[in-house]
């Protein structure tokens, strides 16, 4: 997988992602979503609809920033290829025709499939923990889950299959869960209570749109 520096500093961190979570769900749905807060407890809540919406980050790619900020000092020339090459065993450049560096091939550190997974569970688990006092009662649950780059046809049916089983199982469940890859802009939506599965391809021009909304709100 290439991953270029644009990608890596535009990589969402907490605020910014519950930010832009609300952005990229007004652009998918502004009639339903028009009114979305950013709050706590949970992170995004439309109080018209009964609405609470819980936003998290998933990381595929094991210190990305870091090693881009590294790997930028190699092209400035502080850093020898080779001390680079020597630091970083699961990362590697990739070349031009002139065998000029133009990007870093990342392994996955981390099983994508597992880790969704095991957010849902930890989030759904959360949602029916009594002792969270604090969580504020909605009538209808959704999950937003950004995450570097997802190849959903590897997890997909496997993730519903999850997601109906977690809804049988739990006195509360997500009805809609929203997986935003951020490598290639999709909006991935799982709606168990309509049954529905869609994907919206975002350009790369409304993504950066999107992201500068997100990063304006915070300041």
């Amino acid at each position: 997988m290439i991953i270029d520096e644009k990608f890596i500093f535009s990589k969402p961190i907490k605020k910014q992602s519950e930010s832009l979570a609300r952005e990229i769900l007004r652009e998918f749905n502004l009639l339903h979503f028009a009114n979305l807060k950013m709050c706590d407890k949970p992170d995004l809540k439309e109080f018209k609809n009964s609405i609470g919406i819980e936003v998290t980050m998933l990381s595929t790619i094991k210190d990305s920033q870091y090693v881009m900020g590294v790997y930028n000092k190699v092209l400035k020339g502080e850093i020898k290829k080779n001390d680079f090459l020597d630091k970083f065993k699961n990362v590697y450049f990739v070349y031009d025709d002139k065998n000029q560096i133009i990007g870093l091939e990342f392994e996955l550190l981390n099983q994508i499939e597992n880790l969704i997974m095991e957010t849902l569970n930890k989030k759904t688990k959360k949602l029916n923990n009594k002792n969270e006092l604090s969580y504020q009662y909605f009538d209808h649950y959704q999950l937003f889950i950004h995450i570097d780059v997802w190849n959903q046809n590897e997890t997909k049916r496997k993730f519903i299959n999850l997601l109906n089983d977690y809804k049988t199982q739990n006195q509360k469940s997500y009805e809609v869960v929203y997986i935003y890859d951020n490598f290639h802009h999709i909006l991935n939506v799982f709606d168990l209570k309509n049954k529905i599965e869609d994907s919206i391809k975002f350009s790369v021009n409304k993504h950066e749109e999107l992201y500068s909304k997100a990063k304006k709100v915070i300041r």
